[in-house]
């Protein structure tokens, strides 16, 4: 049976390097049979928490290529690179397994919009298909007319009017007997829709973790029909922002130093953001007697804003042959 695998992973969590304490060049490399897929030219520099939202599509053939190998690599400069550890998924018992854990089931039909259906068919049609594998009767339909509309299944009624309390217009979703098949759907146990958080273990062998990695698979059948579009799980990137910071003068500085018994100092205003190593400063103000200093300045502050976090990100360098990482330094209440 010729299948389309979509793994997508979000991001792995504790890795350990198994060379130093340090932390590792992490990226990811996908492998199922003789098909192999690397993502090292998007490795997350300096980090053991790193952030991919990656997505990868494999054309494969159950059960002759049956075993999903996810495997987080340590990227080196000049040496060979290493393993940090993987996870094997068992592609046939997902798609074979009762609990139907091909495309796992979302908590509502969205036929609109970013989160829209993912899956080749329909709840109703998941909700046939199904009944005819496990040799169950048919849902049958009840009703004509909104609110009164249903469906039966083994017996069961399960009316709209019951599902959805207070009956709302709804224009992304689908219709309301797609929601009572759905409702249907969960009931009967089968996967909803969730992140799995798998080990990694060490390849050389042992128990013992080295990480975990976020992620699902979703399995698609060519037979039924076109597979849907993937939805996007790339990380939100920062948005580049400027401060512009107006000095004029200074008012009641008080001056550490003494020039001829009379406090005496050279002023002058530095200004950066938490995280940021470098900063912006204005001239000097020499030989302050006052305290008043006038500067008629301006300061320019470049940094990068999360808005959907609420994060600033500074870029920082821990080795000396590293790439600049990107860190979120602080986080600004809500």
């Amino acid at each position: 049976m010729k299948e389309k695998k979509r793994p997508l992973w979000r991001n792995p969590t504790g890795l350990i390097n198994k060379k130093t304490n340090r932390a590792c060049d992490s990226y990811v490399m996908a492998r199922i049979g003789k098909k192999k897929i690397s993502r090292k030219a998007s490795y997350s520099p300096d980090n053991v928490d790193p952030e991919y939202g990656e997505l990868i599509e494999f054309d494969v053939e159950l059960p002759l290529e049956k075993d999903l190998v996810i495997t987080v690599m340590n990227r080196r400069r000049i040496i060979r690179d290493e393993e940090v550890g993987s996870t094997t998924i068992d592609l046939e018992d997902r798609l074979l397994t009762r609990h139907r854990t091909t495309v796992a089931l979302p908590q509502q039909y969205t036929t609109k919009g970013d989160l829209v259906w993912r899956d080749q068919l329909s709840p109703l049609s998941t909700l046939r298909r199904y009944c005819r594998r496990m040799q169950l009767p048919p849902p049958r339909f009840l009703g004509d007319a909104y609110p009164n509309l249903g469906l039966e299944v083994l017996g069961v009624k399960f009316m709209i009017s019951d599902i959805e309390r207070e009956p709302t217009p709804r224009p992304r979703v689908g219709s309301p007997v797609q929601r009572v098949a759905l409702f249907v759907l969960h009931k009967m146990g089968l996967v909803p829709e969730h992140v799995e958080s798998r080990p990694l273990f060490d390849s050389h062998g042992g128990k013992q973790e080295v990480g975990r990695i976020r992620c699902w698979v979703d399995i698609f059948p060519l037979d039924i029909g076109p597979v849907p579009r993937p939805i996007d799980i790339s990380v939100r990137r920062p948005e580049q922002y400027q401060i512009r910071i107006a000095i004029f003068n200074v008012f009641n500085a008080v001056v550490c130093k003494r020039n001829f018994q009379q406090p005496c100092g050279d002023l002058y205003v530095k200004a950066f953001l938490n995280g940021q190593q470098k900063g912006q400063k204005t001239d000097v103000h020499y030989r302050v007697l006052d305290g008043f200093a006038s500067f008629n300045y301006r300061l320019i502050l470049d940094f990068d804003w999360n808005p959907w976090e609420k994060k600033i990100y500074a870029k920082e360098k821990k080795r000396l042959f590293s790439s600049c990482c990107s860190n979120a330094d602080r986080e600004t209440p809500s």
